[in-house]
């Protein structure tokens, strides 16, 4: 369907004192639209509304260029998004393009009830970073894989990869895009607490509640200081200081923040979705902290990002706090249970030699840890490290991909398919690289 359609500003008055207004009108142009109007969410259906203003404005470049994955999302549109601005729609997630700072400004996904119960069909080992570079992403803005080696930061995902495993591997593989869904994020902090709250949001939360929304960002928070002022009288200061990564001047955030929006099943008799929000610094936390400690009114984000958190949902029909609600949602894994969790969970992490994989495997034992999958999980590790030794291939978890064009770390070509040439006939494989000019080992980036 095409529609010509044109667009005029409200008059402006030009100069100074003249009093003249001044109609500035927009060249026609020409929209090859397949979305139809009874297509789009109900939301942007009435004229006076302003939110119809804001389809027009901002979301009908975007939602013309990416009609196949807008309406998985019209729940999440129909409750109003943190900005409008630089917007790609992903067939798993919605995310905002800072292109400043070369990292998303925003992201949000949903999970449902009996997630943890599906059978996984993706498989991150086959992800690569910015293997699909999105198309709307300016190439003078584009992260690369360059900025973030050896910067003493990890690649960060705002939407976990693992929410994606009972999903397509493309879907996957779109949580590996560096300027839609990744931040340089302090690596202790990625492993420990921040993955504590990914599993708290798709591991707790999604028993307890219908659907489950995740809302993740950075943020840039200034210091203060103490100066004196022009009397020489001690005087607080607030002053904005960040790092910068790479060639490409990646921002590293000062903190990230996580906001979860749980909607009720209709049995539990909550009549109001419950909403909390939490922003933790990139650094290290200790694991004795708790996920209440980090706890934040929405409207601390709004004031310091700019974003507004589902503005039409609170003007609709608000939403309660979760960690005041008479159950104790806001419990992550902590003491015993957390330990034993990320000890499974390292047991699937490629080493280059077995003896870490052993430890790993003792310390569970020693925890009575240890579980049916957990022995079959070792002894097909342990067989992997026997096999990769004998054709003298070094792991790596996550290899930088072929496709990053801007990639110039000195990875080579060596695939899974050439180790089974070598390889007996079944064997199970997995990727490797080296380095060239040398037989140094890459080490692999723990995300």
């Amino acid at each position: 369907m095409l529609r010509k359609f044109k667009e005029t500003e409200e008059e402006h008055q030009m100069g100074d004192n003249v009093g003249q207004s001044h109609k500035l009108e927009r060249p026609e142009v020409t929209i090859e639209e397949p979305i139809q109007d009874d297509e789009i969410p109900t939301i942007f259906n009435s004229t006076d509304s302003e939110s119809h203003l804001l389809y027009e404005e901002y979301l009908r470049p975007y939602i013309l260029s990416q009609e196949q994955n807008i309406h998985q999302h019209a729940a999440i549109v129909q409750d109003g998004l943190p900005s409008y601005e630089n917007l790609s729609f992903y067939k798993s997630y919605v995310c905002a393009h800072d292109f400043e700072k070369r990292i998303p400004r925003w992201t949000i996904h949903e999970l449902h009830s009996g997630f943890l119960n599906e059978e996984a069909k993706a498989d991150r080992s086959h992800s690569y970073f910015n293997a699909k570079i999105p198309g709307n992403i300016p190439r003078h803005v584009k992260a690369s894989n360059d900025s973030y080696f050896r910067s003493g930061y990890s690649r960060g995902h705002l939407v976990p990869a693992g929410d994606m495993k009972p999903r397509t591997q493309d879907e996957m593989d779109e949580t590996f895009l560096l300027n839609s869904n990744i931040v340089p994020q302090d690596y202790k902090n990625n492993a420990n607490f921040w993955y504590r709250m990914e599993h708290f949001a798709k591991a707790i939360l999604t028993q307890e509640f219908k659907t489950v929304r995740v809302m993740s960002g950075p943020l840039f928070l200034p210091q203060q200081r103490e100066v004196k002022d022009f009397r020489g009288n001690p005087k607080t200061e607030e002053i904005m200081q960040y790092k910068l990564i790479g060639k490409k001047h990646v921002a590293v955030p000062t903190h990230l923040f996580k906001v979860v929006l749980c909607e009720p099943h209709p049995e539990s008799g909550i009549d109001k979705k419950l909403l909390a929000a939490f922003v933790v610094p990139n650094e290290d936390i200790p694991s004795s902290k708790k996920l209440v400690d980090f706890q934040v009114p929405p409207s601390f984000i709004e004031e310091r990002s700019g974003l507004h958190i589902y503005p039409l949902l609170k003007e609709r029909e608000g939403f309660a706090d979760l960690c005041k609600h008479e159950v104790e949602y806001c419990q992550m894994l902590a003491g015993r249970d957390w330990i034993i969790h990320d000890l499974h969970r390292k047991l699937s992490w490629n080493y280059d030699d077995d003896s870490k994989l052993t430890d790993v495997y003792n310390k569970l034992k020693d925890l009575d840890g240890l579980t049916e999958d957990t022995e079959k999980l070792y002894r097909k590790r342990v067989e992997q490290l026997e096999l990769m030794r004998k054709y003298q291939k070094p792991l790596i978890e996550h290899p930088h991909s072929e496709d990053d064009k801007d990639n110039k770390s000195p990875v080579s070509k060596t695939t899974t398919k050439e180790v089974e040439k070598t390889a007996p006939a079944g064997a199970d494989v997995l990727t490797a690289k080296k380095v060239e000019g040398s037989d140094e080992k890459v080490k692999p980036l723990r995300l």
